[in-house]
């Protein structure tokens, strides 16, 4: 957990375990409220820090294998696959009816707005935009007046979305210390799981924030038709008391996930 969610990176060992968990098993996937762009960047550089300032282009120049490890970003209208440095090109599933760039635009303006009333407006300090493309994020973990940002989160988001001509609708998506603004369309991260799992025997998913709770409820739909579905939960202070009664195993941090992750990875290859 950073204090800037785009300084976030994966811990040492965690790319490299799951790659080899991949090759293992019929699918692995990082399901991520974030661009999936931002996680591919970060999964094919993260073996050599001296790889992380190169471009997209240059990290896509190998094709992954089928046996690579799925992105799946912005809880599902983005995905693509990552073998090593391998990494495919990422592509946007937007539901039948919907526009990818109309979303855009809507966003970027929305993104502006706010940004606009944070500067203008008397905002309390630590608050943060953030355009992520297909959705706006507004960010308070920075602020020492937490309940004074959520409060100021709510009403500006609320005022922006009533006061602009969008071509589409938004809802709101709250996460730790945060609330998102995404486009109306029925996707989430319990979508993404029911789609990936077609076909599997086993699911396992872990999560640690509000987002993943969707997740859980897919995994508690393949469970009543007979998959076996188990449930990690990574605690931390600001996780959701329901994820951790829900889940069948809790991690303590993230530290202890990436371990849990290693000693997988070390089973299925026996």
């Amino acid at each position: 957990m950073v204090e800037d969610p785009p300084e976030a990176r994966f811990l040492p060992g965690v790319t490299e375990n799951l790659s080899r968990i991949a090759r293992q098993l019929s699918s692995v996937a990082i399901i991520t409220g974030r661009p999936a762009e931002f996680v591919v960047q970060h999964f094919a550089g993260s073996k050599d820090s001296s790889r992380r300032d190169r471009s997209p282009g240059q990290a896509r120049a190998a094709r992954p294998s089928a046996r690579g490890v799925r992105v799946v970003g912005h809880y599902g209208l983005e995905r693509c696959s990552v073998d090593g440095d391998a990494v495919g090109a990422v592509e946007v599933h937007v539901p039948p009816g919907a526009d990818e760039q109309a979303i855009r635009e809507d966003v970027s303006l929305l993104a502006g707005t706010l940004e606009e009333a944070r500067s203008s407006d008397g905002a309390p300090g630590g608050i943060w935009i953030e355009d992520k493309g297909l959705s706006v994020t507004v960010h308070w973990r920075r602020s020492p007046f937490p309940e004074a940002a959520r409060a100021w989160a709510e009403t500006s988001i609320a005022r922006a979305l009533g006061g602009l001509s969008l071509t589409g609708s938004f809802e709101l998506c709250p996460g730790r210390r945060s609330l998102e603004c995404c486009p109306s369309l029925g996707i989430d991260k319990g979508r993404a799981v029911m789609e990936l799992a077609r076909g599997l025997d086993v699911v396992v998913y872990g999560g640690d924030d509000l987002g993943d709770l969707p997740a859980f409820d897919a995994l508690d739909s393949l469970a009543a038709t007979g998959t076996t579905a188990f449930r990690i939960a990574v605690a931390s202070p600001e996780a959701p008391e329901e994820l951790l009664i829900r889940s069948d195993l809790v991690l303590d941090g993230v530290e202890a996930m990436g371990r849990w992750l290693a000693s997988l990875a070390r089973a299925l290859e026996r």
